[in-house]
């Protein structure tokens, strides 16, 4: 009864820290979300950054979620790789086109104030702001695609594999003969 009880104990513990670490890190992501998107460093060199930071986060939060309801490691793996990069993946779309829109609305609303009456100045002025605009979020991309790339090569190479597998089946008895051993 007393095994029991302290089981019970201990998980009322791990799923309070649980609830606690998920809180902190949903806090941590906005507030790095927000100080990305206002800070006072220009898009292209505060976004490389940013985004590395969420995508880091993005991969623990994912990973939390998806060893919730999946029950075995090769499964979790898969489930939690092929989610966690599609979610991520949209996440980021969305803010980043947010941010690029709402940026332009002030950059041309701007301008147009200064422009009023030299609507042919306006109008190329403008393309200029759209190509500048367009190139900068291309190179933020581009820098964040290639990290991002190296990250999830190195993680693929260490968590993928017949050895890995073998690894995890190993560390499972062990565990199971711990608790058969009690």
């Amino acid at each position: 009864m007393q095994k029991w009880h302290q089981r019970a104990e201990t998980t009322k513990r791990v799923r309070f820290a649980n609830a606690t670490m998920k809180k902190n890190k949903d806090l941590r992501l906005k507030i790095m979300v927000w100080q990305g998107i206002t800070g006072r460093r220009g898009l292209t060199t505060h976004l490389s950054e940013a985004l590395s930071n969420l995508v880091k986060l993005m991969n623990d939060k994912n990973k939390m979620d998806g060893f919730k309801t999946v029950k075995s490691y090769s499964l979790s793996h898969h489930m939690v790789s092929i989610n966690g990069k599609s979610k991520a993946k949209l996440d980021i779309e969305s803010m980043l086109t947010q941010t690029y829109i709402r940026r332009l609305r002030l950059a041309f609303g701007t301008y147009r104030k200064v422009c009023k009456v030299k609507k042919h100045n306006g109008q190329r002025a403008k393309k200029i702001l759209s190509n500048v605009h367009c190139h900068n979020l291309r190179w933020a991309f581009e820098s964040w695609r290639k990290s991002n790339v190296l990250t999830m090569w190195a993680e693929e190479l260490n968590t993928v594999g017949p050895i890995t597998e073998e690894v995890f089946e190993a560390n499972r008895t062990i565990k199971n003969l711990k608790d058969f051993m009690r």
